[in-house]
């Protein structure tokens, strides 16, 4: 059925958030359960306190609009978040780590929450209905403060974590290691000139040896001088 009208769609949005309210209580205590850090399990209890409170100030707004019962749409957008926190927890063993993965988790569904409760009290102030619109108002603050104090308790666990980044060498090294391949490309380049020096000297050699190589015959000797024949008397 399509809407016709704002009112039409606020009711609409009344009902998808308040599904997201039940299935985000559905879901902390399992999450609390396996934070391990002190600071970010009591501020995720104090949240889920406030999150009952959220519920039913949604309750009460839909209730000034309809003047009957909220009946819960189901938030599929909500069971996506929530089904990838379920994730999260089965990234680590317990510790910093899985810390930090709920973190983030929690800080995705507080993001939804604060853009569901945007919108809904955009269109609560243009209809010009204050009470539902101070109600909205009062959740919308609070989930802001909630995703920056989840984000605030887990500095402390991202600080511990292990970050696995190898340590960069020093710009020192960097230099020296520059110079010393320098060094060995000077080497290589000395050594590859003297050795086209001396492969042009021994052609050099041989081209002067090859030019005198001719052989010489050797001067002939002058003839002995014949002896003169004596008459015998």
């Amino acid at each position: 059925m399509k809407v016709k009208s704002v009112t039409e769609i606020l009711v609409h949005e009344l009902q998808d958030l308040y599904s997201a309210e039940k299935q985000i209580l559905k879901s902390l205590p399992e999450i609390i359960e396996a934070v391990s850090d002190p600071a970010m399990k009591e501020s995720l209890q104090q949240h889920q306190e406030e999150t009952k409170k959220q519920a039913e100030r949604l309750v009460e707004a839909y209730q000034i609009l309809k003047g009957s019962k909220i009946r819960a749409q189901h938030c599929k957008g909500m069971e996506g978040v929530l089904e990838e926190g379920s994730e999260a927890l089965k990234t680590a063993d317990p510790g910093e780590l899985l810390d930090l993965a709920i973190a983030n988790a929690c800080l995705r569904v507080e993001h939804y929450e604060v853009a569901g409760y945007t919108g809904a009290l955009a269109m609560a102030k243009q209809l010009g209905l204050t009470e539902v619109a101070d109600l909205l108002s009062q959740t919308l603050e609070e989930e802001t403060k909630a995703g920056k104090a989840v984000l605030k308790a887990a500095a402390a666990p991202m600080k511990a974590a292990p970050s696995g980044a190898e340590e960069e060498p020093r710009a020192e090294d960097d230099d020296e290691a520059s110079g010393e391949e320098e060094d060995d490309e000077d080497d290589e380049d000395e050594e590859d000139e003297d050795g086209s020096e001396e492969d042009e000297s021994a052609e050099n050699s041989k081209d002067k040896s090859g030019g005198s190589a001719k052989k010489t015959s050797p001067a002939k000797q002058p003839a002995a001088p014949k002896k003169k024949a004596t008459a015998r008397k």
